[in-house]
């Protein structure tokens, strides 16, 4: 049971947080009855207002506003950076169960102490590895996730990793979400999603289930840029069309899911390169403008872990892409487009073998553009044996149907020798 002003409030109170309130709580603004602020009624239509320096999104049906950015949890910011993003108006922090074995949503939970009511929890869990008492044990897992939350409920409860629709829509599943959203101690249900997502999250959205998607999105998302293109100088107008993920953004925004890109800096380190910015614009913060330039994006999730990638994460609040930003990124596109796996999944339904080829990838990047290299080593190890590529040998067929160009059996030789 949730506590208000010292008092315990009861469900029915607790679920209409979702329908009224202050932004604090990330709640909607479209009711203008007392305790509402004044501003809620005149910016609701918008679906978008402005409160000090931060910008707030409508996050689709869950009626959440939402801080334009997020912070992501992969590691959690140390406490300082953490408590300046909460004071400066970031309201949405992700994590999950896997991330440094609990200790993200440990972080989180010490961090929110005393402002629970001011910041909206999303996390995450793995209900598809569960072998058997699926309900159950998903259930158990997310009462262990409050429990290091140090809360009585989380806002936003995800499918981590979803690569199927039986994944998210399994029957255990959806009956663990019902139970506790009864129960109080889940407000919405989502899920995160980083490979395929135009086979993946079609059905998913459809069905109903899922209020949030966290969605892999980036300047690279979407554009098969070939070889020739490259050698041509040709990037393709339109990013998202050719790949089927703006046909996703446009049925999400149909059925009013809320979407929150994350993975946004895909395509090198976050360093800032002097190559790539346009007068004080730096290259992540053209990222991020391009990102929450999608009009379907509430939220953009960056991992502050400093003050300097704080400071300039948030100047982008409230900006938008210049024309010479977006040509940066054209060319950026066009240098790295060999070497940046857009996880479409066309290498996995071509493989004949089954290697997880994208998660490989994933720990490459953790590897060589995160500096998470014990994380990828880890993750690498416990998902890829040696007998994986026992089929490879004389196998290109990942390269050949790789619309991007990428030399895929290179990278998985690469990352066979510096994480296995």
């Amino acid at each position: 049971m949730s506590q208000q002003n010292g008092r315990k409030i009861n469900r029915r109170e607790f679920l209409g947080q979702g329908l009224a309130g202050a932004i604090g709580v990330g709640v909607a603004l479209g009711s203008s009855g007392a305790g509402s602020p004044a501003w809620a009624a005149e910016e609701n239509a918008a679906k978008r207002l402005r409160k000090g320096g931060m910008v707030y999104r409508r996050l689709g049906r869950t009626e959440l506003m939402v801080s334009e950015l997020g912070l992501g949890g992969s590691p959690s910011p140390p406490p300082p950076v953490f408590s300046a993003a909460l004071d400066r108006g970031v309201n949405f922090v992700d994590s999950s169960a896997v991330y440094g074995r609990g200790q993200g949503e440990r972080n989180i939970g010490r961090m929110i102490k005393g402002r629970r009511d001011k910041v909206i929890v999303c996390t995450k869990f793995h209900p598809y590895r569960f072998q058997t008492d699926v309900k159950a044990q998903s259930i158990k897992a997310v009462e262990d996730a409050l429990e290091r939350l140090q809360t009585d409920y989380i806002d936003i409860i995800c499918v981590h990793g979803a690569s199927a629709p039986e994944q998210c829509l399994n029957d255990d599943v959806l009956a663990a979400f019902a139970q506790l959203k009864q129960e109080g101690k889940v407000r919405f249900t989502g899920l995160s999603n980083h490979s395929d997502p135009a086979h993946v999250l079609p059905p998913i959205i459809e069905s109903g289930h899922y209020d949030v998607i966290l969605l892999a999105l980036s300047v690279f998302s979407g554009t098969r840029v070939t070889r020739a293109d490259v050698k041509a100088g040709k990037v393709y107008d339109n990013w998202l069309a050719d790949s089927g993920l703006q046909a996703v953004l446009d049925l999400a925004q149909e059925r009013d899911v809320g979407i929150v890109a994350m993975k946004t800096m895909a395509g090198g380190a976050r360093q800032k390169l002097a190559k790539y910015q346009v007068g004080e614009t730096t290259l992540p913060q053209a990222k991020l403008k391009w990102a929450l330039s999608r009009e379907a994006v509430a939220c953009a999730l960056s991992e502050m872990l400093n003050f300097d990638i704080l400071d300039e994460n948030l100047a982008v609040v409230g900006t938008t892409l210049s024309a010479n930003e977006q040509t940066m990124l054209r060319q950026h596109i066009l240098d790295r487009s060999a070497d940046v796996c857009r996880m479409c999944g066309t290498c996995l339904r071509a493989c004949p073998a089954g290697v997880p080829i994208l998660d490989i990838l994933r720990y490459i990047t953790y590897h060589d553009e995160h500096g998470k290299i014990r994380h990828a080593r880890q993750s690498y190890r416990r998902h890829v044996s040696a007998h994986t590529f026992a089929a490879c040998a004389d196998c290109d067929a990942c390269r050949r149907a790789c619309p991007h160009g990428l030399d895929i059996p290179a990278k998985l030789r690469y990352a066979r020798s510096v994480l296995a």
